[in-house]
Parts: structure tokens; C-alpha cells; sequence
């Protein structure tokens, strides 16, 4: 009986262990350029515990900036939320003044945006404390579409359901050498508790940036569209619940472009989905709007590959979003555009080994049109 009690709470202590791990659910942005120090944050469960990050690439640092609790906006002091409305209000007046003084918007602001904030406290009294979480980071940065979008963010944030597997996270600040070869790599983090999954990071050769909500198609703000990004770029997205993401670029004629997407790349699966993956969905829309391109995968990958020829110089729009549209922190996207390299077609498929191969290719954007290399095919095919 001693043994048996014994058994079962050794049992049950390691039970607990194991349920208590440090789990990474997401890092976002998942990659970066070479060369540039970008802040990452990496969102999980049981990670509070965690001091010190792990990348398998030479050339990439990192470093803890900030950890986060869950934030539950109903456990909030009725002063912290009326400090939070205040500010945002304020912030969403000091825009709108700012752009009616250069001349990019007309009239009084939106009645909506501008909803009376609260009274602020006095001089003697002390400063309200406003809780740490990433949504309120620098926000005293962000651009008017930004803060409308916050705004909504906190609105939907405490009618939302929780999901404690991506409650808590991390910010990083990551480093890439710009010798960093480029390529998918692991990062994980270990602490008391152990060490994490890993995760997968990109390094690329690109300009990178990250999309800029609202960008919702329908969502007609007065205000006046982002400039179109300069391409070849990499954009870094989160697609949250309901959202469709359209992003603007300028395209020249004649111009082969592919984009290409990495998603299911990045997160494979997804054990508390349905189904168990993002299912991303790329489409492309000319200067008038008309959808000229469409993909939802790529041969056998699941992440969708989009080629067009441009036919007229102008300003054209990227849409990516869930086949369902379904959406949350973990449903992240790295999108690459550009004029691209990309083998369509390869011949012959295969050769003898420890012989020497010429091998034909055909693509987009090679440097030689149809490409001819001889390969000599080394090692144990066995």
C-alpha cells in the first residue's frame, strides 16, 4: 500500500511538471532581414518563467525587453480604464488636428472617434498605473489609423474568448548580423521549468515591415490611404478573427511578380483549431479593383504562390485572410513580393549517381531566362 502511494505521487508530481512546461505558441514578426534589429514577441503559456532565448542561427542575439500577463480589461480599476479612454481620446485629437493642418483631411473629426474622455486626474493627485501588455506599447507613436484600430482592439479584446495557450508573452529584441546566412531557423526560450518548443524564425534578404490595421476592405475611414509599398518587400501579418487584410504596392507594366507566402511554413499545426491550420488565401486586385489573380496553395505546399505579368502601371492591392475566416495571435504570415526567382519546370528529374547532369530549367524572373547547369550527384541514393 506504501508503494502504492508512493507510486501515485510520484505520479502525480511529475504529472503536474510536465502540464506546468513553457510552451511557445507563436513569435511575431517570424523573421526578419539581415542586418536589422527588429522587436519580436512570442506568445505561449507558462513562460513568465523563462530568461533566456535560444536561436540556432550565427549571427542572431537576442534579448528579454518586457513580459506580459494576461490582460483582463474587467479586472482593471475603474480609474485605469478611464485613464486608458482618456489618453486614447487625446491621442485620436492630436492626430486628427495634426492632418487637418497639413491639409489631408476636411472638417471636425468623427463624432465617434471623439467621445468625451473622462476627467483627468489633478496635479496632486498620483498617476494612474496603466497595466503592461503589447497593445498599449508605444502607443504614443502610432498613427490615427492605428489608434482607431486600438481602440477596436480593446473594445473586442474583453468580449473575446480567452485562450490561455497564447494568454501570456514575451517582447524581444533580436539582432541579425548582416552576414546571417539566410534561412528557416529555430528559436526557442528555457527557463526554471525547462526549455520550450521551438518555433520557426525567418532570415531574409528583403526590406521587411509589418501591415498596418485597419486595412479591412470595406473599412472606408476619412482619412487618406497609406502610401503603396515600394517593392520587392516582405510583409509580416497577424490574421485575426474576421479579418481580410489588403495591402497596397505600385507595380510597373511588363513587371513579373510573384508573392509568395509562408504560414503554414511557419506553424504547421494548430492543436486547438478547427481544422488544425491556418488555411491562408491570396488574391490580387488591379488599379479598378477587379480580382485579376487568385491561389490558395502551390503544387503540393499549402502555402499559396500567386504569379502575374503587371499589365498597366498603378497601384494594385494584395488581399491575404483564413479560407474560413477564422483568425487569432498564432495565425501569422510572412508574404514576400518582388521580382522574384521561381522554377516552374526542371529537366530531366533525376540522373545516375557520381555522374555528371546538365539540368534545364525554366521560370520566372532567372538570370538567364532558361537556365542550363550540370550537376554531379554525390553520395548514397540508397
Amino acid at each position: 500500500m506504501v508503494l502504492g502511494m508512493l507510486a501515485w505521487s510520484v505520479g502525480n508530481a511529475h504529472a503536474q511538471i510536465v502540464e506546468r512546461l513553457p510552451r511557445l505558441a507563436y513569435v511575431y514578426p517570424a523573421g526578419g532581414q539581415q542586418g536589422t534589429t527588429i522587436d519580436v514577441l512570442v506568445g505561449g503559456q507558462f513562460i513568465q518563467g523563462c530568461n533566456q532565448v535560444h536561436v540556432n542561427a550565427s549571427g542572431v542575439t537576442a534579448k528579454i525587453v518586457e513580459k506580459y500577463r494576461p490582460l483582463r480589461l474587467f479586472s482593471l480599476e475603474k480609474e485605469q480604464r478611464d485613464e486608458m479612454h482618456r489618453r486614447l481620446v487625446t491621442l485620436v485629437q492630436l492626430r486628427w488636428e495634426e492632418m487637418h493642418k497639413q491639409g489631408l483631411v476636411d472638417g471636425r473629426i468623427p463624432w465617434t472617434w471623439a467621445l468625451r474622455a473622462p476627467t483627468p486626474a489633478l496635479d496632486d493627485e498620483k498617476p494612474v498605473e496603466l497595466p503592461k501588455h503589447p497593445l498599449l506599447v508605444d502607443w504614443e507613436k502610432k498613427s490615427l489609423r492605428e489608434l482607431i484600430y486600438l481602440r477596436e482592439s480593446l473594445t473586442t479584446y474583453q468580449r473575446r474568448q480567452q485562450n490561455q495557450q497564447l494568454d501570456e508573452s514575451i517582447r524581444l529584441e533580436l539582432t541579425i548580423a548582416k552576414d546571417t546566412q539566410p534561412g528557416i531557423y529555430e528559436i526557442r526560450m528555457v527557463g526554471s521549468q525547462g526549455l520550450t518548443n521551438p518555433l520557426l524564425f525567418v532570415v531574409g534578404m528583403l526590406p521587411e515591415t509589418s501591415e498596418i490595421e485597419n486595412n479591412d476592405p470595406g473599412e472606408e475611414l476619412p482619412i487618406p490611404a497609406d502610401k503603396p509599398l515600394a517593392l520587392p518587400l516582405t510583409i509580416n501579418g497577424q490574421i485575426m478573427a474576421g479579418d481580410v487584410d489588403r495591402i497596397r504596392f505600385q507595380a510597373v507594366v511588363g513587371q513579373q511578380l510573384v508573392v509568395q507566402v509562408q504560414a503554414r511554413t511557419l506553424i504547421p499545426f494548430l492543436a486547438d483549431a478547427v481544422p488544425g491550420w491556418v488555411q491562408p488565401v491570396l488574391a490580387i486586385y488591379d488599379p479598378q479593383g477587379r480580382e485579376i489573380g487568385f491561389a490558395d496553395d502551390h503544387q503540393y505546399h499549402p502555402d499559396p504562390l500567386l504569379r502575374f505579368k503587371v499589365p498597366a502601371t498603378g497601384i494594385y492591392e494584395l488581399e491575404i485572410r483564413d479560407a474560413l475566416y477564422r483568425g487569432r495571435e498564432d495565425f501569422v504570415y510572412r508574404m514576400s513580393i518582388g521580382e522574384l526567382p521561381i522554377i516552374t519546370a526542371i529537366h530531366p528529374l533525376g540522373g545516375r549517381a557520381d555522374e555528371l547532369l546538365t539540368v534545364t530549367m525554366d521560370g520566372w524572373n532567372l538570370l538567364h531566362g532558361t537556365t542550363k547547369c550540370t550537376l554531379l550527384l554525390t553520395g548514397n541514393f540508397t
